[in-house]
């Protein structure tokens, strides 16, 4: 469950090409993101469109390249991953005369402490007594 909301209203000037999109940074937290509310107000009728990346690679919609669009919606996304303060970036284009707004809530929650990683390997094993160990006291370079 979601500890915290964080609103951002995303505007995308008029004329802005699909081929150039707009592009604006959301600082957040180092969290998990649950969930992200994007609203489409009636106005944009299919004449815009938004995509949101995070650390470079396209998350929503899911396939590269192409674009939430739509009038008068409201989409309610689960994501349910880690993201870090400064990895989501929002892209949108406006074939419009007039600029439009796209309205987002993010739903965040603390990231979880994490399980401690067992690693198993061969060479984890103790070894046979009597064997002789070198040690690094230090690396230089």
């Amino acid at each position: 469950m979601s500890d915290r909301i964080y609103t951002t209203t995303f505007t995308v000037p008029a004329g802005t090409a699909i081929a150039s999109p707009f592009v604006q940074a959301v600082t957040l937290d180092d969290a998990t993101l649950d969930v992200v509310d994007v609203v489409i107000p009636d106005g944009h009728v299919g004449l815009t469109g938004l995509a949101i990346t995070w650390g470079g690679t396209q998350i929503m919609p899911y396939i590269q390249g192409t674009w939430v669009t739509g009038n008068n919606d409201e989409i309610h996304w689960a994501y349910g991953a880690e993201i870090t303060a400064g990895g989501l970036v929002l892209r949108g284009y406006n074939t419009d005369l007039y600029a439009h707004s796209f309205l987002l809530r993010w739903h965040v929650s603390a990231l979880g402490k994490g399980s401690p990683v067992v690693i198993e390997s061969p060479q984890s094993a103790a070894a046979p007594a009597g064997d002789t160990f070198a040690s690094v006291a230090a690396l230089t370079g």
